[in-house]
């Protein structure tokens, strides 16, 4: 069981503004952390230790005083320059922190570590003034070396799994796919959206195993402060209050189909146990899905094609790295089988030098580049043994994917055949209304490309002659017996100004002329006299606003593809080592150790 007390030892063993006093801050850490009824705070020493060496450069064993004067970001070779009444902001904090002890007093250890890691910067910002407010969320760990936050660095230790020079702590690694063969499985922008949010939704569901065990902060990579669905889970499945919750975000898909966990755990029967309870609960919430959704559509579906389109996916892959071997800490001569020799020299030296000329005696997070990456690779390796199954699928394929057999008609195209997963993803919302969000997901309506396209069009209409669009929806809607499916979301960039017409908008489809064919009325339960009376009032419309220009019909997609991630993940992107180090600090390096 997981020792939530030793994690928010780990968690307040320095105080958020350490870099403000580093001198006192050991005493404000003890007296901060007191007040939260959290002692023995040496006790997260040796966590603080292996974090530090992730996460910092090196120093001389000659030790360099800095003021604070700047802070700086990992990504980038500038700095932004430090300016703060010190005195001011020290006493905001402690009052802060005197706030914040009678919030929590009732909380269990495990309430009070996820409660603290989630709201503890906010419970501080609500006494601080602009002046704090701009740093506070930044401030760094070390003066000396500011590309890295206090708050990064207190999430960091308090994951790591480690008492008085022993630490048992394993990287852990899974994905979920397949991803761009899922999305792009679409014929709607819903089917793209959907697709992209069920691999988050699922992705988040396989990293609660891991958050309920062993808290938030395991989770390396997302980071899951702020996240949507994070803040979601706190609030209605754990009952911790968030404050500034960006669970209002729900409908964004901002979890990726991959995590990276830091887990205490190294035995390999442990660590196997663990991720199949992670692939568990990704399987069942699918099939959660899948079931409920037919559930609300009061529909059934044989039980040979569930199995065959829901049970196989998606595809699950994990890897785990111990950071334990044979009684000791891994080293780097551990890792030969990943890298050639002269990386592996080259590290080595590093390592020398480090023990030999370094502030410190480097630890295992030390080398935490060449872990992660000794990570992905196994990783790659996994994903080249891909799991395979023979399905056998006879009769007309889906519309939509074209793999499996189409089972089900959609709703508002009669000739349009689905599998039984390309139904689920198309119908998700039924499930999000019910089981995640109603106020969010109810009646959810998503752009289609018409809309998308005739947005420039619709935009003019709203603002010069709102009135006779408005007549042009209610003719349609008491002409029309099947109006909801002609129904759409306005665009967010209208939706904000136009809001109470989006309840009431019509897709541009039927802004067009061309669409308004005695096949299409006759699909939508529209008689021949009041089709007439629509085209009319269209055409009254274009008198007011002109006809649509051939450009209006069309969109552009724009692409968006970040490059070379794992290698900025792995720190082989960095800027030169100078621009982590305070300027000032760099300086006074002697000209050997640089």
């Amino acid at each position: 069981m997981t020792d939530f007390l030793q994690k928010l030892r780990q968690f307040l063993h320095d105080p958020p503004d350490k870099c403000l006093d580093i001198q006192k801050h050991e005493k404000r850490a003890s007296n901060y952390a007191r007040s939260l009824n959290v002692d023995n705070l040496k006790d997260a020493n040796y966590a603080d230790q292996i974090a530090s060496s992730m996460e910092r450069s090196l120093l001389p064993e000659k030790k360099i005083y800095q003021d604070f004067t700047q802070i700086r970001h990992p990504l980038s070779e500038s700095f932004l320059p430090v300016s703060i009444d010190r005195n001011k902001a020290l006493q905001e904090v402690e009052d802060g922190f005197s706030s914040l002890s009678q919030k929590i007093e009732d909380l269990d250890e495990k309430e009070k570590f996820f409660y603290l890691w989630r709201n503890l910067i906010y419970e501080l910002l609500e006494k601080a003034d602009l002046q704090l407010k701009k740093f506070l969320p930044i401030l760094p760990a070390d003066t000396r070396i500011p590309d890295h936050s206090i708050w990064e660095h207190l999430k960091i230790t308090s994951a790591i799994n480690a008492y008085e020079e022993f630490q048992n702590n394993s990287l852990f690694l899974l994905s979920i796919g397949p991803v761009q063969r899922f999305i792009f499985q679409a014929r709607k922008t819903k089917d793209f959206f959907m697709g992209s949010f069920i691999l988050s939704y699922l992705t988040f569901m396989g990293m609660t195993e891991i958050i309920e065990k062993y808290g938030p902060t395991s989770i390396i990579y997302p980071d899951l402060f702020g996240q949507p669905l994070m803040d979601w889970y706190m609030e209605e499945e754990m009952k911790i209050k968030v404050k500034n919750p960006y669970s209002y975000f729900l409908d964004q898909p901002t979890i990726p189909n991959r995590f990276v966990a830091i887990i205490p755990e190294i035995d390999s029967k442990k660590i196997e146990c663990l991720a199949k309870k992670i692939e568990k609960k990704i399987r069942s919430s699918w099939r959660e899905i899948a079931q409920k959704v037919l559930i609300e559509k009061r529909l059934k579906c044989d039980l040979k094609y569930f199995k065959a389109h829901i049970c196989t996916f998606p595809e699950i892959y994990w890897v785990a790295l111990p950071l334990r071997v044979n009684e000791r800490d891994i080293r780097i001569d551990d890792l030969k089988e990943f890298f050639q020799d002269k990386e592996i020299k080259g590290w080595e030296k590093l390592w020398n030098f480090a023990e030999n000329k370094g502030e410190f005696k480097p630890k295992v997070g030390f080398i935490y580049q060449l872990l992660y990456t000794a990570l992905e690779k196994e990783m790659g390796a996994r994903k080249n043994l891909r799991d395979f199954e023979q399905q056998e699928e006879e009769g007309k394929k889906c519309h939509v994917c074209g793999e499996r057999k189409g089972i089900f008609r959609d709703e508002f195209e009669e000739n349009e055949r689905l599998c039984f997963l390309c139904f689920t993803k198309r119908n998700m919302d039924l499930y999000l209304k019910n089981e995640v969000s109603k106020e969010i997901f109810e009646d959810f309506h998503f752009p289609s490309t018409s809309e998308i396209s005739l947005s420039k069009f619709k935009e003019k209409i709203l603002k010069d002659k709102r009135e006779k669009f408005e007549e042009y929806v209610e003719l349609f809607r008491k002409s029309c017996k099947k109006f909801n499916q002609i129904r759409s979301s306005l665009l967010p960039k209208l939706k904000k100004e136009y809001l109470y017409i989006d309840i009431k908008n019509i897709d541009g489809e039927w802004l067009l002329k061309e669409n308004l064919t005695e096949k299409n009325a006759e699909k939508l339960e529209i008689s021949k006299e009041k089709l007439g009376k629509i085209k009319k009032k269209l055409d009254e419309l274009y008198e007011e606003v002109g006809r649509p220009k051939d450009k209006d019909k069309y969109y552009a997609v724009i692409m968006l593809d970040g490059d070379n991630m794992g290698k900025w993940l792995s720190g082989r992107l960095l800027p030169d080592l100078e621009y982590a180090y305070n300027s000032e600090t760099w300086d006074k390096l002697p000209l050997d150790f640089k």
